[in-house]
């Protein structure tokens, strides 16, 4: 028997909730690139849920904004901290980050995109099965999902729309 969209949000729910707390666990234990996953997960599982709750993470980002200088506008990642003058190894580049969280290079697009794949698999178990992509009849969460129709579900990871690495 396939869950009903309700159930899928109530479940959706639950993530979030686990989501949240382990933002502020690593952020508590200095683990700041998983802090910035588990904050793009609640983001991103919000906006699914439309869960209608103020956002934990925007009063520390503009601390933090504050606290780094005024007049100094150096783009660093918002997941793994590299900068144009120190880049991931192996070379990124800056993608676009219409949802206005921070900077994001093209390495932890791909990684939040995968790690978001398998955290979608949960919820939305006939997209995980048909390797991340939605079409008609093929989500469950068909009128809810944000990612419906034809998106792959990895884009959820930050909102942005690239190239898989296997075009590349």
């Amino acid at each position: 028997m396939e869950p009903s969209p309700e159930q899928i949000v109530d479940e959706l729910r639950i993530h979030l909730d686990d989501a949240e707390r382990r933002a502020w666990d690593a952020l508590s234990r200095y683990k700041f690139q998983m802090f910035g996953y588990w904050a793009s997960v609640w983001v991103h599982l919000h906006r699914i849920t439309q869960a209608g709750r103020p956002n934990p993470w925007r009063r520390l980002v503009q601390a933090a904004r504050r606290d780094k200088g005024a007049g100094i506008d150096v783009a660093t990642c918002r997941v793994c901290g590299c900068t144009e003058d120190e880049p991931c190894e192996g070379g990124c580049w800056w993608v676009e980050d219409p949802e206005g969280l921070g900077d994001l290079c093209s390495n932890c697009l791909f990684e939040l995109r995968d790690k978001f794949n398998e955290a979608a698999g949960d919820a939305c178990y006939r997209c995980a099965e048909n390797a991340g992509l939605h079409g008609p009849g093929s989500c469950l969460a068909e009128g809810i999902c944000p990612f419906w129709p034809h998106r792959p579900a990895g884009e959820a990871a930050s909102g942005h729309h690239a190239r898989d690495r296997r075009d590349e």
